[in-house]
């Protein structure tokens, strides 16, 4: 049974993500919750410290979830750029109210927090980057000088190609097919490996 304090976590998020910060109203979401407007300033005192309550706990379960799974056995940086996206892109459908309140979050959330929003992003980013980059092998490259440039054109792409598969998704009510998405990224993955990989090293 789910408590009074998860639900309210559960219906603000909600209400987060559909107004943004700003337009959020806690009448509403204790309407949603179906408790009194008493228990939310108990559990947070004000709508503020509710919002970074919730950012907290959604990173928490994210970075859990994400950083625990990762496990590059492979130096090759595309091998390892595959692992990610196809992993994040699983998570935005197992947990889409979550990944759409933090990426929401960063353009609604109020000034007061704004800076703690961003540095707790750029904190899960550097964990991640640290991981990817150790021990990947730039000799594979054609152009070992440019290989960062290189791979920032890589990574858009595939967030951009992912972003647009989950929206076409959802917009048409579509199932999560995993085989698929896999597929999707692989093909993409070797299209990236042809271009910018040294021929001897595409076989």
């Amino acid at each position: 049974m789910i408590d009074k304090k998860t639900k309210l976590v559960e219906a603000a998020m909600a209400e987060f993500v559909e107004r943004g910060y700003e337009k959020a109203s806690t009448i509403s979401i204790v309407k949603r919750a179906g408790i009194s407007k008493g228990l939310l300033f108990h559990h947070f005192g004000n709508k503020e410290k509710l919002f970074i309550h919730i950012y907290d706990y959604v990173m928490s379960i994210l970075e859990t979830k994400f950083i625990d799974k990762l496990e590059f056995k492979s130096n090759d940086i595309l091998e390892r750029l595959y692992e990610i996206i196809v992993l994040k892109t699983q998570l935005s459908m197992d947990y889409p109210l979550m990944f759409e309140f933090i990426a929401k979050a960063y353009y609604s959330a109020p000034e007061s927090i704004y800076n703690e929003v961003i540095a707790h992003r750029d904190k899960l980013s550097v964990e991640v980057y640290q991981q990817l980059y150790t021990g990947i092998d730039k000799s594979l490259f054609k152009d070992e000088e440019n290989y960062m440039e290189i791979l920032k054109i890589i990574n858009f792409s595939l967030e951009g190609i992912g972003k647009e598969y989950l929206e076409i998704a959802r917009s048409n009510d579509i199932d999560f097919d995993f085989d698929e998405v896999k597929s999707m990224f692989n093909k993409y993955i070797d299209i990236f490996r042809r271009a910018f990989y040294k021929e001897e090293k595409n076989d």
